[in-house]
């Protein structure tokens, strides 16, 4: 429900603050987030329709993607 709420209220505030933890600069103590990914991140998210991500967010949150992740063989 955060997630749609930040779309739905603050589409761009959103987006800036979603890039931190989206690249994991949240994760690494100390770490310093690039201002030109954040600003990339930004310019992209606002390339995709408001309610198609509010759409997409629905779906993931709906439906349990842990078990797909767990399959998965790629090192990343």
């Amino acid at each position: 429900m955060i997630f749609r709420n930040g779309v739905v209220n603050d589409r761009s505030q959103f987006y800036r603050d979603l890039a931190i933890p989206f690249y994991g600069y949240n994760l690494v103590p100390n770490a310093k987030a690039s201002q030109g990914v954040i600003e990339s991140f930004w310019l992209q998210a606002h390339c995709w329709v408001a309610s198609s991500a509010v759409d997409c967010i629905k779906a993931f949150s709906r439906n349990g993607l842990s078990h797909d992740l767990r399959r998965s063989t790629s090192p990343c």
